[in-house]
């Protein structure tokens, strides 16, 4: 892609090559935009831009006041590829909707044609640049992705709250609230969830839950912030909070498993990403990395330091090299 993108009357003869890398996800987008050796010269964050997390109206608009807020100092520049990774683009109508929704936005910033990817792609790039690499990404919602040196790809997860997302966030949440109201009915046993719960939600008695979930619509990410009252109740020693601890390392570790058998992984050496704000909880990650180690004894855990959009750039890179 060799498009420009220009303010101003007169445009000078020599325009900058810049790359574009962007990470579009269902609570904040960032935008990078990068020179040819690297490095950052503009970015942003704006609101969401997942079709399946917002209207596309609101999608819209925040692309576009991302995209401006980005390019409003640069004046003169040459956009030679883009890569955006977009969280819920998981299937060929899923790409199809986001490049009849977008094209025209990008279009107006000079940017004629883009790589569209899931974002789990550019944030396992952003982690690790192994030909043989698996990311584990739990956050609000959970989903592992992977590629090896055959240039095979597999994943497992990341089909939402309804079909998947198990170890993540709004699964956590659900495994709280639904633990609650079987220890209220006595269905289940009692649990220091109940007085974390109500305290929460700033509520005197379990039955007013209904209308806080159903009433006042709590959102994926209200449900998904209930992660931090199971941390507090685990430290409390919590036998029900211990037992939800105990299903969220099989369940994460099911979906490394899916996807390294897909690869093929079993003795060699691989990296494995580790990404999101559950599997980086401290009552999570170091029991999580002994049993991946126990369980693939050759990997190498990485955490990034950066956000994903900097993967975005280096895939943007790394067509930009191709040519």
């Amino acid at each position: 892609m060799h498009s420009f993108f220009s303010f101003g009357a007169s445009a000078p003869s020599v325009k900058q090559p810049v790359v574009l890398g962007m990470d579009g996800g269902g609570t904040k987008t960032e935008i990078l935009v990068a020179d040819l050796e690297g490095k950052i010269i503009a970015s942003h964050v704006g609101g969401p831009t997942n079709l399946a997390a917002v209207p596309e109206s609101e999608a819209l608009d925040n692309l576009e006041t991302t995209l401006s807020a980005v390019f409003q100092n640069l004046r003169h520049v040459d956009v030679q590829r883009a890569v955006v990774g977009m969280a819920g683009v998981d299937t060929p109508s899923d790409e199809t909707r986001f490049h009849y929704v977008a094209d025209a936005v990008f279009a107006s910033f000079g940017i004629e044609n883009y790589t569209l990817l899931n974002d789990s792609a550019v944030a396992l790039a952003n982690g690790s640049t192994s030909p043989d690499a698996i990311i584990l990404i739990a956050g609000t919602g959970s989903i592992c992705f992977g590629h090896n040196a055959k240039g095979e790809t597999a994943r497992a997860g990341g089909m939402d709250y309804l079909l998947a997302d198990e170890g993540s966030g709004y699964w956590i949440g659900r495994k709280v609230l639904r633990a609650v109201v079987r220890a209220n009915d006595g269905r289940g046993p009692a649990t220091a969830l109940t007085s974390l719960v109500l305290e929460h939600f700033k509520i005197k008695q379990v039955h007013e839950l209904k209308q806080k979930v159903y009433e006042q619509q709590l959102s994926k990410m209200g449900v998904a912030q209930l992660a931090k009252v199971w941390e507090a109740a685990l430290l409390q020693d919590d036998l029900i909070a211990l037992h939800i601890q105990k299903q969220i390392l099989e369940k994460l570790l099911a979906l490394v498993g899916a996807v390294a058998r897909s690869l093929s992984f079993s003795t060699e050496q691989f990296d494995l990403v580790l990404a999101g704000s559950i599997v980086q909880l401290p009552v999570v990650e170091p029991h999580l990395r002994a049993r991946l180690k126990d369980a693939y004894p050759h990997i190498q855990i990485v955490v990034p330091q950066t956000t994903p959009a900097h993967g975005a750039i280096a895939l943007a890179l790394k067509n930009v090299q191709k040519e």
